[in-house]
């Protein structure tokens, strides 16, 4: 694979040094000297490339062999944008450079520059917003360094790769846990984000080693086509005929060391024996263990969500059991002259139907302190979910530092620490932050007393009720002033005493008149209207019970959310670094 690699890059670097010398002995050397025929055909040059060209294929292997897929996706995507702009690129060159070193020379600087800014600035979004890597915060140097290293050599089956893919993992890993602990401590936002962007551009290594293999590629496809000015066919035979004077060696003793395992040679009784480190193989299963803690946190969610349910469906009993009581409050000043003139003096100023509504939330809820039990139990509740997730979490936290405390052998994978973040602040702060937090204010904040009450006033009875009192009052102004005009004359033959006697007559009359009426509509309507009036409380409950269990057990997702971060941390530099 290196050799394959190394071809397009042999082929890139080659091109270039032969170009760039050329160009300076055509300048200033004869062609019939010795200069030009010591150094123009460059084959010396282009086997000290072969080297040169293999140690940038292995660095090139070593660095593609840590991507993920999301970092494949943007090398495929370069190279389709790479092989679409090379024509522009050689059309724009094409009125300043010779046509037969177009290409050489759209190779060596425009199109090298543009994808490898391209290459950086893909890479340098991808970090920063999209990859998750594991928080080393925690753990010394030695441990991410040590951890990375024999993970990426134990993931290799030939050892000399896994030394060098072990080397690089563990440099890579090193520099993340450096960034890490110093760039989120930067003073401000912007320091931070700059000095996030210098270090991601480190990639840019990786993206320059990637665009000469393209290059190199497309320079391959170039000499197999139409060719170009200085191609040297020679120069091919170079590369592989050192690649085969190296092969030799390399396969032979690749055949001859390949069952061979080093021992140590027998030491004097005096000298201690060395034992091979019973570590190597021992392999510390985080998985299970978080799996474990996982099952831990779901059991601790169910009992959370069963006590969620048992207190809401008490406080609720409690509360609307309080609210019908106000029920019988409200259809006596309903039924009372009070309210028949309060609804009078609402047709006058505004909306009877909101009077009926604000009278409906007075009578049933405020006064019967139906929300106020409400309140109090779900602000018991929120603090004791977050009371029982707190003990799941300290339990989870102390099950994983003993499993890491009594492994036989380090475990640099896991960072036991993390879960130090669990406590009750921490907690507080980070459910508050999501749809679930602060539950009782929010519950407040919706006014149930009032959705329950419109609900209520737009059932059948109450609603005729109140269009009836509308039309009704609309009337009483006339029948009163009419009802004062037939006093008055029956009252006195005349003068002002006539007057005043008949307007108090008439009054006393039409208030008696009114105490009639409201006694036979409650008498015929009264029982209807109060169990319509129940029938709305206990529709409600059932939606006001809905909607406090949700709210609370996603309050206890939250914790359950915050918890399973914090045993399996990521960190990412636009989530964690800013």
């Amino acid at each position: 694979m290196a050799v394959l690699v190394a071809w397009p890059l042999w082929r890139y670097q080659s091109d270039r040094i032969l170009f760039e010398r050329r160009a300076i002995l055509a300048a200033v050397a004869t062609p019939t000297g010795r200069l030009w025929r010591w150094f123009w055909r460059g084959r010396i040059t282009s086997v000290l490339q072969v080297f040169v060209a293999l140690a940038f294929a292995i660095s090139l292997l070593c660095l593609m062999s840590a991507l993920r897929p999301l970092h494949w996706s943007i090398l495929v995507a370069d190279a389709i944008v790479l092989a679409f702009i090379i024509r522009p690129v050689r059309r724009m060159l094409s009125s300043q450079i010779k046509e037969g070193y177009l290409g050489l020379v759209a190779r060596r600087w425009p199109l090298t520059a543009i994808n490898v800014v391209l290459l950086v600035a893909a890479f340098v979004v991808l970090e920063f917003y999209f990859i998750e890597r594991p928080d080393t915060r925690g753990l010394s140097w030695a441990v991410v360094v040590e951890g990375a290293f024999e993970n990426a050599r134990n993931g290799a089956v030939c050892p000399a790769a896994g030394l060098l893919l072990g080397a690089v993992c563990a440099v890579d890993q090193l520099s993340w846990h450096v960034a890490m602990g110093l760039l989120p401590k930067l003073p401000s936002m912007p320091a931070r984000a700059m000095a996030w962007v210098v270090f991601l551009a480190w990639t840019g290594f990786g993206a320059f080693l990637f665009t000469r293999c393209m290059l190199g590629v497309i320079a391959l496809l170039d000499r197999f086509g139409a060719g170009e000015a200085g191609a040297d066919d020679k120069l091919s035979r170079a590369f592989l005929y050192t690649i085969l004077v190296l092969a030799v060696p390399y396969l032979y003793a690749t055949i001859k060391l390949a069952e061979w395992e080093p021992t140590l040679p027998s030491l004097p009784p005096s000298l201690p024996t060395v034992e091979r480190d019973p570590c190597k193989a021992y392999q510390f299963s985080t998985a299970e263990l978080i799996a474990g803690a996982s099952e831990d946190v779901q059991q601790a969610r169910t009992e959370a969500y069963s006590v969620v349910d048992q207190r809401i469906d008490a406080a609720l009993n409690e509360a609307f059991g309080a609210a019908e009581q106000g029920v019988a409050r409200y259809l006596d000043w309903y039924y009372s002259l009070v309210g028949d003139y309060t609804r009078l003096g609402a047709v006058v100023t505004g909306d009877v139907g909101q009077l009926m509504n604000d009278q409906l939330a007075k009578h049933i809820f405020d006064d019967t302190n139906a929300i106020g039990i409400l309140e109090t139990e779900s602000t018991a509740l929120e603090g004791e979910s977050m009371n029982r997730m707190e003990s799941a979490a300290a339990a989870v936290g102390l099950q994983i530092r003993d499993a890491v405390k009594q492994s036989p052998c380090p475990v640099p994978s896991f960072d036991p620490s993390r879960l130090m973040h669990l406590e009750r602040d921490r907690m507080r702060a980070a459910v508050s932050t999501t749809a679930a937090g602060a539950v009782t204010a929010k519950f407040l904040l919706t006014k149930p007393a009032t959705a329950v009450a419109a609900k209520l006033a737009a059932k059948g009875t109450v609603k005729a009720a109140s269009k009836v009192m509308a039309k009704a009052a609309a009337k009483k102004g006339v029948s009163v002033i009419a009802a004062a005009g037939t006093a008055t004359a029956i009252c006195s033959p005349g003068g002002p005493a006539a007057i005043v006697c008949g307007i108090v007559a008439g009054v006393i009359t039409w208030f008696t008149v009114d105490k009639v009426i409201l006694e036979i509509d409650e008498a015929v309507n009264r029982d209807d209207m109060r169990e319509e009036l129940l029938a709305g409380l206990r529709e409600q409950r059932e939606a006001a019970g809905n909607e406090l269990k949700a709210l609370h057990r996603g309050l206890v997702d939250a914790y359950v959310a915050e918890i399973n971060t914090q045993v399996g941390k990521t960190f990412n530099p636009s989530r964690d670094g800013i």
